[in-house]
Order: structure tokens, then sequence, then C-alpha cells
């Protein structure tokens, strides 16, 4: 079995174990979350159709980029309690909309929004970090591999940070072993997600 089939598998088992857990887990959180998983599912499931009637996939990704970044930021502003990193999540979430609209605006849609890509990743990971942070002195450490919110955190910030250099040159990239560790590392996101919602407990506020 090839990783991209394997990642593809994951991200379906993903999106539907998700949705059958969602009432479990039900939260603003988690509905962000299953939008998002769901939004990876319809672009995979699209590409292959755009490709086929002659379209480039760029435009397709720099939508669902402009989801993906907007949607885990809401995710992070849903359930952190600190002020400061709320208005930390606002402010990244303004200036990752500021470089997509400068982008689409000065590319259009014949490029993927890299730039977009490597901006929300970077800020993404700082919010990560920083809520790992305030995991880390709460109550919830005592029981972290039981905490959902643990494991998507966990998977998300080893994607996004080990993706940075990928994201920055992917317009322009020939090395393939590059889009070999950009699989893996998106192979074991979705191996989190799927082990936080089959091995979690439901979130206490």
């Amino acid at each position: 079995m090839s990783l991209i089939l394997l990642l593809k598998i994951l991200e379906y088992t993903s999106a539907i174990i998700a949705t059958i857990k969602y009432k479990k887990f039900a939260s603003k959180f988690t509905t962000y979350f299953l939008i998002y998983l769901w939004i990876i599912c319809l672009t995979e499931t699209l590409s292959p159709q755009v490709s086929k009637y002659g379209f480039s996939v760029n435009g397709l990704y720099t939508i669902y980029t402009f989801f993906e970044f907007n949607l885990l930021f809401l995710m992070y502003l849903s359930i952190t309690k600190v002020e400061f990193y709320k208005k930390l999540i606002k402010l990244f979430i303004t200036i990752t909309n500021l470089v997509f609209f400068f982008e689409v605006y000065k590319y259009g849609l014949t490029m993927w929004a890299s730039n977009t890509s490597v901006v929300g990743s970077i800020l993404l990971s700082i919010i990560l970090i920083l809520y790992l942070k305030e995991f880390l002195y709460s109550d919830k450490i005592l029981n972290y591999s039981k905490s959902l919110y643990f494991w998507i955190t966990l998977g998300s910030l080893v994607y996004y940070l080990g993706s940075i250099p990928f994201q920055a040159i992917i317009n322009y990239l020939e090395n393939r072993d590059l889009y070999f560790l950009q699989i893996s590392l998106a192979i074991f996101a979705q191996s989190c997600v799927i082990i936080g919602f089959l091995w979690s407990k439901k979130e206490t506020k």
C-alpha cells in the first residue's frame, strides 16, 4: 500500500469516526474540527476530477487553505481561557487572511497560496504551543492521554510545524523526498485524530 493511499484512507476514516463520535464531544471546537476534516475529504475527492477536466488544482487548494487556517484558529479561540491568547488568535486570523487575499489578488488562483500556508503554519504553531503550555498547567494534564484536545493539538503541531519548509517551496518543488516527509507528517496527524476520538473521554469545562 502506498503512503498516499494510506493517507487518503486515514483522512476518510478520521472524518467518519469524528462524525460518529461528534455527539459525545459536541462543542464549538469539535464542530469546527469536523468541518475541517470533511473539507479535507471534499478537496481530495474533487482534486482528481479537477485535473481530469484539464483545470489546475492550485485554485482548489488555495480555497482549501482559506478554510483550513480560519477553522483551526477558531477551534483554539473557542477553548483557550487565557485572554491574551484569545487576542493573539484574533490578530493571527487577521494577518493570515490579509496575506491570503493579497496573494489571491496578486496571483489569482493559478498558484497554490504557499505564502498563506507558511504564515498560517507558523502562526498556528505558535498558538498550538501556547495551548499546550496552558494545557500543561491545567488539571487536564493529569489525564492527558484521554483528552481529545491533546491528541488533536499534538498531531496538528507536528504536522504544521514540520510542514513549514515544504510549504515555503511547494510551487517550485522538484525533490520528491519532501513529498514523502509531508505525507508522513499528515499520516501521523490523522492517526492522532483517530486515537483521540476513539480513546478520549468527554472534555470537562
